[in-house]
């Protein structure tokens, strides 16, 4: 092999490189010798279509004779609903049930010791329907999440700071166009604990495809830093803690498990800096 071949290889391999470094692995993000525990789940919203709006169409026409039925096949995301008249399909169409938004607990530990615990509910898009999550609901879902970590009642959480910035503002500016953001909302979880703290918490839609997923750890990164530019306030305390939840393709997402449509990364906040954690 020629010389310059060879000398042009070893330029792309380092290349290729330093941008898996830069992009994927974030090396150049500041690291925390906190760890991090979470149970997080999906919050779905179902859609169909123009099922209403078909049944009274053929109800105005043909009276009780007319029914709707609906079918989802277990094992499976999407369902179809049917019309009939008189045990006969004269409509059909699509049930699709999407990823909304997310909620779960997350727990900050120094070893041994938990340094603070944050519930939330979050819809990208909706601060009227974003707030802590209960404790029941939580202990319900996450049966083998460890239970020292779900052990704190309601009253333990305070929400505040919902936001729902539009796209444009979530730390990309027109590559956020590109990488498919669509909504964020994030909050501020305040742990009233023996230590009080606080989290900052986001959870993002996007609608790219899996590529974006391994860059997930850099993308948070960015817009953890943009949001908490928007929060700091010489009158407020700045969060302890922040998490993002990148939810990607919520269409793509399984029955009852978002697991491979979401990645979540959790930092400590040095002077203003998120320093992920494990």
């Amino acid at each position: 092999m020629r010389a310059w071949i060879k000398y042009l290889l070893g330029i792309i391999a380092l290349v290729l490189i330093a941008a898996y470094g830069e992009l994927v692995a974030d090396f150049r993000g500041a690291r925390s010798k906190l760890n991090s525990e979470k149970a997080l789940a999906a919050i779905t919203s179902t859609s169909y279509g123009d099922r209403d709006a078909k049944t009274e169409e053929a109800r105005a026409k043909y009276g009780d004779r007319v029914r709707a039925h609906d079918s989802v096949p277990a094992g499976t995301v999407d369902g179809k609903w049917t019309i009939t008249l008189d045990g006969n399909v004269i409509e059909e169409g699509r049930i699709a049930v999407n990823l909304a938004g997310m909620y779960g607990v997350f727990a900050v530990t120094s070893g041994d010791a938990t340094k603070g615990m944050f519930s939330f509910s979050i819809v990208p898009g909706r601060t009227d329907l974003s707030d802590t999550t209960s404790v029941k609901v939580l202990r319900d879902r996450f049966e083998n999440f460890p239970a020292r970590f779900l052990a704190f009642a309601d009253t333990d959480l305070a929400i505040d700071s919902c936001a729902s910035p539009p796209a444009s503002e979530l730390g990309f500016g027109s590559i956020g166009a590109l990488l498919g953001l669509q909504a964020q909302t994030y909050c501020v979880v305040h742990w009233k604990g023996p230590h009080p703290t606080s989290m900052l918490i986001s959870v993002t839609l996007a609608n790219g495809d899996p590529w974006m997923r391994p860059f997930a750890r850099r993308i948070c990164r960015s817009m953890t830093s943009a949001t908490l530019g928007k929060l700091a306030s010489p009158d407020r305390q700045p969060p302890v803690y922040a998490a993002c939840v990148l939810v990607d393709r919520a269409g793509r997402r399984k029955p009852a498990d978002a697991r491979d449509t979401f990645e979540s990364v959790v930092y400590e906040i040095r002077d203003g800096i998120p320093a992920r954690m494990n």
